[in-house]
């Protein structure tokens, strides 16, 4: 919308305003939708902190902008496009920027190694590691969400020894190295071997019992047959709920409050 017709309709402020956030909200609303269903699907948009960014998208793409407008607008003012362009500039790379932070920062693995998984993010994971992964697979980083993988340990104690070895020394977990991920179906019936059984845990009461019954509930299933084994995140420790005779992942939970 140019200047000329900026003033020959002769918005009101209240409307430029109006108008403007409701522009601001559907931009907001699209990157939402990548950042909640794609990027970081339940629960890891609060497992992994992403309600701070939502808190600055909000603050910064929906209200502040709108705000300046509505200060700034008057119909006819000389510079009111070189205002508005610079509002619109500075929404932009608010709105670029975090979401440039939360695509380095986005959960690409949830890694399985012997009795717990592990959230492991883009920035975590370094490019020499990612290209000596054996399997291609694990070549290439996921965009469309977090992939669920295991840690493939050896059975032989040698070099078992020379993995700790190689991991004491270059300071790295073996669940940021992928060139000992597998695909979790491969592991799968280890995960069922090491789950915890969800109904005792139920049973003990507490928040985890709280949050794992209100899912039993929504999904209409009953805690037999089902088992959990943690899930560290950022944010804390969930639990990734499996079938307790095959391993196969069920749903995952969020970190308890």
């Amino acid at each position: 919308m140019n200047e000329t017709t900026l003033q020959s309709r002769h918005y009101t402020r209240w409307q430029a305003s109006g108008i403007h956030l409701l522009i601001s909200a559907g931009i907001a609303a699209i990157a939402l939708y990548v950042l909640l269903r794609v990027w970081y699907p339940p629960p890891f948009f609060t497992g992994e902190g992403g309600n701070d960014l939502l808190f600055i998208l909000i603050a910064v793409d929906v209200v502040l902008g709108p705000l300046i407008t509505l200060i700034i607008f008057k119909s006819g003012k000389p510079s009111l496009r070189f205002d508005l362009t610079v509002i619109g500039l500075v929404q932009v790379s608010a709105l670029v920027y975090g979401l440039h932070v939360m695509f380095l920062a986005r959960p690409v693995y949830v890694v399985l190694a012997l009795d717990q998984f592990e959230t492991v993010r883009a920035n975590d994971l370094e490019d020499a590691d990612i290209a000596q992964a054996p399997n291609p697979l694990f070549r290439s980083l996921p965009l469309s969400g977090p992939v669920v993988v295991a840690v493939d340990l050896p059975k032989d104690m040698q070099k078992l020894k020379d993995i700790i070895g190689e991991t004491q020394q270059s300071g790295k977990t073996v669940t940021v190295l992928p060139k000992y991920y597998v695909p979790y179906a491969q592991q799968a019936q280890q995960a069922a071997a090491q789950g915890q059984p969800l109904a005792p845990a139920i049973k003990r009461g507490g928040v985890f019992a709280t949050l794992a019954q209100a899912w039993l509930e929504k999904a209409g299933r009953k805690a037999d047959g089902l088992s959990f084994i943690p899930l560290q995140m950022r944010r804390g420790m969930g639990a990734v709920l499996i079938d307790s005779k095959r391993g196969g992942i069920v749903t995952m939970l969020p970190p308890t409050p």
